[in-house]
């Protein structure tokens, strides 16, 4: 992906007329793209090449089979737009990493900086997308593929005249499998646990997403989602209340250290807690981790599962000693059953997250204020 960077974010060529077949270009010190056929707009970047190669200092980068791409302003300039782009059959050796396809629609490239991902209004509108298929990554004791890596559709809302803010958006992994080498065997426990029961590789997808209502007092969540195929599922949410106008004030404030600690200070009070979940699901990954921290301990696991009862009966019973016979119960048949494991927070009103000070001295409060529930299902 760095490779990529460099074979875009260059304004050595301001001007040129479309360059076509069989040539290198020096794109900047040790830099150079190369390709067997096609054409390049050196302003915009815009055009069609085959056998793309990318180096620096004589070392691959990275190389493609095709690259189109259809851009308008300046390339390396702040108004270059990328309307489309496709790349296929791209390799990047360093990092042993091949993608299939990749696809980029409507992104402000110019606008792109350290900040870009974590401000993304004003580089992407609702039409923007970014999708790679069919990755493959050799790591040293596994094989990972992924069928695919795609943004969620982005909805943005305005927030001030003129000024839009991303209201629904993510990121989803589908397919993701990871194979452990053959010569790993014997280097990972959980792995060779696996493979002991039958399954040569672990599959999962992911999914996080982030929605925001506009206002005064916007509101934020977050969620995550994960599935391991045949061994369970994880699935965080969790909605925080802000006040907008302080949390403006505040982090213009962060970026000057003496006004750093009275910054994080004041947005412990402006933001507040709305809602939290935690549910974790067992099918088969509790036994698989079992097995591993018994074979470490010298134990069996029936007395891996005992021992882990104790641990948590003590550590709920020191740390919430008002609350302990009621999250204990769901707690140990998760441990001696598996199933859904399901934590809750619903307090009746926005808990300030200046609050945790409070909780870590008194946590059985944290558990009344915070309105947590434990519970499980088989």
């Amino acid at each position: 992906l760095g490779a990529v960077s460099s074979l875009f974010f260059v304004g050595l060529f301001l001007a040129s007329p479309p360059i076509a077949a069989n040539t290198s270009l020096q794109l900047e010190d040790g830099v150079v793209l190369s390709f067997a056929d096609g054409n390049i707009d050196m302003r915009t970047g815009s055009g069609e090449l085959e056998g793309v190669v990318v180096t620096e200092d004589g070392l691959e980068l990275l190389k493609a089979d095709y690259l189109m791409i259809d851009a308008s302003g300046e390339i390396g300039g702040e108004d270059w737009f990328i309307h489309d782009l496709v790349m296929e059959n791209a390799v990047i050796a360093e990092a042993g990493l091949f993608i299939n396809r990749t696809e980029i629609r409507d992104l402000a490239a110019g606008g792109l900086d350290d900040t870009s991902f974590s401000e993304p209004e004003g580089l992407i509108s609702e039409d923007s997308f970014v999708r790679f298929q069919n990755l493959s990554l050799e790591a040293e004791e596994a094989l990972v593929s992924i069928d695919e890596i795609s943004s969620l559709p982005v909805k943005l809302a305005e927030s001030a005249p003129g000024e839009f803010i991303v209201v629904d958006g993510g990121v989803a992994v589908k397919g993701m499998t990871v194979m452990p080498l053959e010569q790993a065997r014997g280097l990972n426990p959980l792995m060779d646990k696996l493979a002991d029961r039958g399954m040569s590789s672990v599959g999962m997808d992911i999914v996080f997403r982030t929605v925001t209502s506009p206002g005064d007092q916007f509101r934020v969540g977050y969620s995550l989602q994960a599935l391991l195929r045949d061994l369970g599922a994880f699935d965080l949410a969790v909605e925080f209340s802000v006040n907008g106008q302080v949390y403006d004030e505040l982090m213009s404030m962060l970026a000057t250290p003496e006004e750093n600690a009275v910054a994080m200070l004041g947005l412990s009070g402006a933001i507040a807690l709305d809602a939290a979940s935690i549910i974790v699901e067992d099918t088969g990954l509790f036994d698989i981790l079992f097995a591993v921290a018994a074979d470490e301990q010298g134990v069996s696991e029936e007395d891996m599962r005992s021992m882990a009862r104790m641990t948590v009966v003590a550590g709920l019973a020191t740390t919430f000693p008002e609350n302990v016979s009621a999250l204990l119960p769901p707690l140990e048949e998760m441990l001696k059953t598996g199933g859904r494991l399901s934590i809750e927070a619903s307090p009746s009103m926005p808990v300030p997250l200046s609050s945790v000070i409070g909780f870590a001295m008194m946590p059985d409060l944290a558990i009344d204020q915070l309105g947590i529930s434990v519970t499980h299902q088989p």
